[in-house]
């Protein structure tokens, strides 16, 4: 029978999310892409703000847990051993999941920009008015290639690297 921890599930969540987050602000700071996850998470409940870009954090390493925890019961129930690969292989369906849910996100998110058009506007200031609200952001699109290739790019990396290193260390609490 294999002993396996749901505290490792999700410190594994959290140290993959702090990898990817580091990535993905580096790459931010460097002008290589422009999504800013902690602003598009904080924005979905207030107003854009230093408070909303901290909640938004905050949900980020939440989710990171729980997608710690999911990682987990999907290799118990498959019976898959941590490896390496098997984190690279569920860090590749973990972003076609966030792709996917990237090109619904002006449905769901109250100040996404709905179509295209507001992409030019690079999220600088508010963009138009939806249910009475502002939209300060522009619509991603499918995988966030309306951002640029770089931020399509990026969202596979990030997502690839969030796999193999919560895998890894989810593997450092199993025993088979």
């Amino acid at each position: 029978m294999m002993a396996y921890s749901w505290g490792g599930a999700i410190v594994g969540g959290l140290v993959g999310t702090f990898a990817m987050t580091l990535v993905m602000l580096l790459a931010k700071r460097m002008g290589m892409v422009r999504m800013d996850i902690a602003r598009m998470l904080g924005t979905m409940f207030m107003e854009d703000s230093s408070a909303a870009r901290a909640a938004g954090l905050m949900m980020h390493f939440v989710n990171g847990a729980i997608f710690g925890l999911i990682y987990m019961a999907i290799l118990y129930a498959g019976r898959f051993t941590p490896s390496w690969w098997v984190g690279l292989l569920f860090g590749f369906v973990h972003w076609l999941f966030f792709g996917v849910f990237m090109g619904m996100l002006p449905a769901v998110h109250p100040r996404v920009a709905s179509g295209t058009a507001a992409v030019s506007g690079a999220g600088a200031g508010p963009v138009s008015r939806r249910a009475g609200r502002a939209e300060v952001l522009p619509a991603p699109g499918p995988f966030a290639v309306q951002y640029g290739l770089m931020d399509a790019l990026g969202g596979a990396l990030m997502h690839l690297i969030f796999g193999i290193v919560t895998i890894e260390i989810i593997g450092q609490f199993w025993h088979p």
